[in-house]
């Protein structure tokens, strides 16, 4: 009996061990685990983190896509106002070339009208007037010539000025030329 009682003892003391062993080997796995689960805690707290600014840059992204995108429409709007306007002054350009050919040519014809009222000295003084007061005509408008659209309609008034004066004088030059015949 002592035997049996000393293997029983034997037996259970080896039994406490192994369980001594297994609780031991339990608690290191169970610090493991609690090391294990603090980490994913703190990989979650950082893929959330990720996460949120992800979605801070996603959301700044598209707020800079948007503005891009209002840019650009701004940009094409301003090149299209840009070629109307560049079109417009190009049109007013023209117009003024025109309208500065056809008073030259005006102003040619009116000079060779001054060289035949020369020849008739009863309209010199008139002539000579006229003439005095078109160039102060065409002094104010040299200083005004930034402006096209003023330019544009002082030229049309002078134009219309010039063609009823020379219709004038070469009605009265006609005149002149039958009183003397």
């Amino acid at each position: 009996n002592k035997k049996e009682l000393s293997r029983l003892v034997d037996k259970f003391q080896k039994e406490l061990e192994d369980m001594r062993n297994q609780l031991e080997h339990e608690k290191e796995i169970t610090v493991q685990l609690k090391e294990l689960q603090e980490r994913l805690a703190e990989t979650e707290q950082h893929l959330s983190a990720t996460s949120t600014r992800k979605d801070d840059m996603a959301e700044k992204l598209g707020d800079v896509q948007g503005l891009n995108t209002a840019l650009k429409t701004e940009v094409a709007e301003s090149k299209s106002s840009q070629a109307e306007l560049l079109s417009r002054v190009n049109k007013l350009l023209e117009r003024l070339d025109e309208k500065e050919d056809v008073l030259f040519k005006v102003n040619m014809e009116k000079t060779e009208l001054v060289e035949k009222m020369t020849e008739t000295q009863g309209f010199n003084t008139q002539l000579t007037l006229e003439v005095t007061a078109l160039k102060e005509g065409h002094a104010k408008t040299t200083n005004e010539s930034n402006k096209f659209a003023e330019r544009l309609e002082e030229k049309e008034t002078i134009l219309s000025n010039l063609t009823s004066e020379k219709n004038e004088l070469e009605s009265k030059f006609k005149k002149r030329m039958k009183e003397s015949d």
